[in-house]
């Protein structure tokens, strides 16, 4: 199984899982009793935010704001990582000071791997790692919105390129089969806060 995997059942909603939309089984599946479980793979990513902020984490909102490596001024994206170690250091790069490490709410994001789309390596440009990110990225990213390609977009980590960040398009008409877990709290390690 692909290492960025989870199985996640499905059927009845696990505990601690909100879904978006109505996954009802259709076709012969509907006719499973109620409570059935049928076993599928998604692909689990994470996201940080502010207690404040939480309930609206998904909304892009922020990278509508302020724009992102992957995203122009105006055009909504939710970024998510593959792990909770990557969304602690990617939040970690964007902050001015230590002071800045107070509470987070960390959010698990379950994916349906059909609503992934992964670019490969030769469309990005030869400086993509660099900062500031070449415009190229947020002409790729854009696009991909524009297009609704996918719910996703499976993109290397410019921090780790061995891990993937997951860019989320909160507009497209299959986000609501995108599953997102309750805020838990998450805290920095104190030495984070050292200069």
């Amino acid at each position: 199984m692909d290492g960025h995997a989870a199985a996640c059942f499905i059927g009845a909603v696990p505990p601690g899982l909100l879904s978006h939309g109505d996954r009802r089984p259709r076709g012969r599946e509907s006719d499973r009793p109620p409570g059935a479980w049928r076993l599928f793979v998604s692909v689990t990513a994470w996201r940080l935010a502010k207690p404040k902020h939480a309930r609206s984490a998904f909304t892009g909102e922020g990278a509508r704001l302020f724009g992102g490596r992957w995203n122009s001024l105006g055009v909504p994206v939710v970024y998510t990582a593959e792990s909770q170690s990557l969304a602690a250091l990617e939040l970690l790069v964007h902050l001015d000071s230590p002071a800045l490490l107070d509470e987070y709410d960390l959010i698990e994001v379950q994916i349906d791997p059909t609503l992934i789309l992964s670019l490969d390596l030769h469309e990005y440009p030869r400086n993509w790692r660099d900062t500031p990110s070449p415009s190229r990225l947020q002409e790729i990213g854009d696009a991909w919105i524009a297009a609704a390609k996918s719910v996703a977009l499976r993109v290397p980590s410019s921090l780790v390129p061995s891990e993937s960040n997951f860019l989320l398009n909160p507009k497209h008409p299959d986000f609501a089969q995108v599953h997102i877990g309750k805020p838990f709290p998450f805290r920095y390690d104190a030495r984070l806060r050292r200069k």
